[in-house]
């Protein structure tokens, strides 16, 4: 679990939202904490535009030997990832959710700049094709 530390703690975040047919920016916040006695890491973000709270629960899996991690919001959104941890310097999780109405494949890639600053870029298949969806940078408090 040590290789996702980088998410625990409280973090103010700036994105860009590259699915709208105007890119649009905003700011939103993301609380990161430890659970069932460190076997799975909480992830909380708050996007106050368009107003919604998104959780992640992560964690180890000895059974699939990688990560895997369950996503739910208050708008009913919902979806399961993995990953195999930390690779080439990046840390990218895969998995479907469902989401307005749809289930999509997405890839958010982690990946953290010398200053310490963790950059998130998400990805979604449209097709065979994997398309930029998000960027999003945590500046931690």
């Amino acid at each position: 679990m040590k290789q996702l530390d980088f998410l625990l703690g409280e973090f103010d975040l700036s994105y860009t939202n590259l699915t709208t047919e105007v890119v649009t920016t905003g700011r939103a916040t993301s609380s990161g904490k430890v659970l069932a006695d460190g076997r799975f890491y909480e992830i909380t973000q708050y996007i106050p535009v368009p107003g919604i709270t998104a959780v992640w629960l992560i964690g180890w899996s000895d059974v699939d030997k990688g990560f895997v991690s369950f996503y739910y919001d208050d708008w009913g959104h919902h979806g399961t990832f993995t990953s195999p941890g930390w690779e080439d310097g990046h840390f990218r999780i895969t998995g479907d959710s469902a989401v307005f109405g749809l289930t999509h494949r997405f890839v958010d890639d982690y990946e953290t700049e010398a200053d310490g600053t963790v950059v998130k870029k998400g990805y979604v298949y449209v097709g065979d094709d994997l398309v930029p969806g998000d960027v999003v940078r945590f500046h931690r408090r």
